[in-house]
């Protein structure tokens, strides 16, 4: 998760700190020698070190961190932290409309045919997204209400990904979805991937991407959509 400040600029930071504060005490403890100074620097390192990874672990100092970067750097990766609302597009009913075709002598479906895909909506899933992170982590957490079907994903791996060359910072992460009262004919546990663009305008912010799992893959019919959010609360 230190990944949003940028490693080279974090470090740079740390060590930064640690001179000063070498420099502060030696000014007023006057060590002897280079043996004692060196043994100064080294205590403060660790200190340091180990002050500054302490107190990102907790969220509301990382967050305070996270938010003063914002602010002098307006273009870094911004803060996601919080609540979202919004929505997925799911391609099951695409599916539907395939096995449908397939067990019909009469329905005909081609999903080479663009036309006849475009034709089909996507199925639309109201729903709520929270992330929360520190310094060493980041927690994505997804409940859906689909079809009277209630599920919840959380993320196993996120990764935050700044803008290099002017492109949108990107939040990517693998998820694990499970469903307590699953379809006869589907799972009840799955993994998933997400790509979300994030995107900035004055104080709203926007998650926008794709999703795929593994969902009954072995059938060929894994789930694939698009996934839009709106950052509700901070």
């Amino acid at each position: 998760m230190y990944a949003v400040f940028g490693l080279k600029k974090l470090l740079g930071s740390i060590v930064t700190l640690v001179i000063l504060i070498t420099l502060l005490i030696m000014f007023i403890e006057k060590p002897e020698d280079v043996m004692s100074t060196g043994k100064l620097a080294l205590k403060v390192g660790s200190y340091t070190v180990s002050a500054f990874f302490l107190l990102g672990c907790f969220q509301p100092i990382f967050n305070f961190s996270w938010n003063l970067m914002n602010r002098i750097l307006p273009s870094s990766y911004p803060n996601i932290t919080g609540e979202w609302e919004g929505y997925l597009d799911s391609n099951v009913t695409v599916q539907e409309a395939l096995r449908e075709a397939a067990r019909s002598d009469q329905k005909q479906f081609n999903q080479f045919d663009p036309e006849q895909v475009e034709n089909i909506a996507l199925h639309r899933i109201e729903t709520k997204l929270t992330i929360k992170a520190n310094i060493l982590k980041i927690d994505v957490k997804i409940n859906v209400i689909s079809r009277d079907k209630t599920s919840s994903s959380h993320s196993v791996v996120a990764k935050p990904v700044a803008s290099v060359n002017g492109e949108p910072h990107r939040l990517l992460y693998i998820y694990e979805s499970t469903r307590l009262n699953p379809e006869a004919d589907d799972t009840q546990s799955h993994i998933g991937a997400a790509q979300l663009y994030i995107d900035k305008a004055g104080d709203t912010l926007t998650l926008a991407g794709t999703y795929w799992t593994e969902r009954n893959w072995r059938r060929a019919s894994n789930t694939a959509g698009a996934m839009n959010f709106k950052r509700v609360k901070a």
